[in-house]
């Protein structure tokens, strides 16, 4: 399991901060981790929902 931080997913997905905590508020991106003070993601977790997103764009 690999943990990633908001830059990273910030530049994977090319969302700014706002429209990452938007996602994560309608439920398509997952929550953060906290691990200390820090807010991290599961590397695997944000990738499949970066991918159903593209899908869901896709069919639209």
């Amino acid at each position: 399991m690999t943990f990633q931080r908001l830059g990273w997913l910030m530049k994977k997905s090319g969302f700014s901060k706002t429209r990452v905590y938007g996602l994560i508020r309608e439920g398509l991106l997952p929550k953060p981790v906290k691990v200390g003070r820090s807010s991290v993601w599961v590397e695997d977790d944000v990738e499949k929902a970066l991918a159903k997103i593209v899908k869901n764009q896709k069919q639209r």
